[in-house]
């Protein structure tokens, strides 16, 4: 005998089977994917030291390897809480790191290029094309391409 959802009576033969089934399965790809959860998944090298990192969260950002307020977010979802990104570096364990931290608009101090223009899934590859332009493509999830300037 199982119990059932609710935990109030008792159930059995084959739908409390189909039940049990349900609840021990193995995780699909689908419940595996987190939508909500930051996550870096592509850092591409730029040729002035710099780079960009992109992945879970939906955001694009350049990071500065020496002077960490030059680090910005690029393009990422808007929201209207949180409307800048403040960068500042700490030391933990002897180590520098660069931290990035949202803020209100009201104490904002950092700078944020961002646009309407981003991806509305997880960006999962960059590339740089070294032309003249400079062109840098973001692909995401959902199957779109998006080429930055």
């Amino acid at each position: 005998r199982n119990l059932d959802e609710n935990a109030t009576s008792y159930a059995s033969g084959p739908v409390a089977c189909e039940k049990a089934k349900a609840t021990l399965r193995s995780p699909t790809l689908r419940d595996l994917q987190m939508d909500n959860a930051s996550g870096i998944r592509v850092v591409l090298p730029l040729p002035n030291g710099g780079f960009l990192t992109a992945g879970s969260d939906k955001f694009m950002r350049f990071w500065h390897p020496h002077r960490y307020e030059y680090s910005y977010c690029m393009c990422g979802p808007s929201r209207k809480d949180l409307s800048s990104y403040y960068y500042s570096k700490k030391i933990y364990n002897g180590i520098s790191v660069v931290e990035e931290e949202a803020r209100n608009p009201d104490v904002a101090s950092g700078k944020q290029k961002g646009s309407n223009a981003c991806h509305e899934d997880c960006i999962l590859d960059l590339a740089l094309i070294d032309s003249q332009d400079r062109i840098i493509l973001s692909c995401s999830r959902d199957g779109i391409v998006k080429g930055w300037k």
